[in-house]
């Protein structure tokens, strides 16, 4: 589980990426404008914690987010291999081998839809790319 501790200004949002079975918890303590108002307990228009109530929560549970992937399977052998993948995104990278062992390479990263991985060593082997 991730926990982020994070204030939301007036007109402010908040982005995130949610990936499929992700369960996202978020407490919410008040709002306002201004932040907190009055004295903590004091029971006016604000709640007991001394923020204003929320009047509404806009709720997005990521059942239907998917998660772009994409697999490179490198046939020949080569110590520089260039992948096009198209995932609009600067994605996570693991590199395996011919007989699935991971591999570590030096990865530059072109741009959103394509990277370079360079390695000391020839060979061919899969690149899994999230």
């Amino acid at each position: 589980m991730i926990n982020i501790d994070c204030i939301i200004t007036e007109g402010g949002t908040i982005e995130a990426t949610i990936t499929k079975d992700l369960t996202i918890n978020v407490d919410i303590i008040g709002s306002g404008p201004q932040g907190p108002i009055g004295p903590k307990g004091d029971k006016g228009d604000k709640g007991d914690d001394g923020y204003t109530p929320i009047k509404g929560i806009d709720y997005f549970d990521g059942s239907d987010a998917t998660d772009k992937h994409y697999i490179h399977n490198q046939i020949k052998s080569s110590n520089v291999w260039t992948i096009q993948h198209n995932l609009d995104k600067y994605p996570s990278v693991i590199i395996v081998d011919s007989s699935n062992s991971v591999v570590i390479g030096d990865i530059t990263f072109i741009d959103k839809n394509s990277i370079i991985v360079s390695f000391v060593a020839e060979f061919s082997g899969k690149a899994y790319l999230n």
